[in-house]
């Protein structure tokens, strides 16, 4: 019965220990090869158009009756008559990005 439990302890040392034994071996591969980088999976390189536009609409009805500023002589009174303003603004680009490394 000693002899099967010192087999047994045996295997068990030999197991736990035959890792520490192969870290310290010499290593028989060469450098690592350089890898390049991935590309990017998403680049801003490429032709671009677009447009805008808007519109504006309102109305006023302000008036202005000379001017208010002590000491100086007043200009003769304007009324501006209410009125409507509208209009359209639009506008576009055309343009080319390129991304380099």
């Amino acid at each position: 019965m000693t002899i099967r439990k010192l087999l047994v302890s045996a295997a068990i040392l030999a197991t736990l220990t035959g890792g520490a034994w192969a870290a310290d071996l010499p290593n028989t591969k060469g450098a690592p090869a350089f890898a390049p980088p991935p590309p990017p999976a998403f680049t801003w390189t490429g032709l671009y158009i677009g447009a805008q536009a808007g519109y504006e609409w309102g109305t006023s009805n302000a008036t202005w009756e000379g001017d208010t500023v002590p000491f100086l002589p007043a200009p003769p009174a304007y009324v501006q008559p209410g009125y409507s303003d509208s209009g359209f603004v639009g506008g576009g680009h055309l343009g080319y990005n390129l991304q380099f490394n």
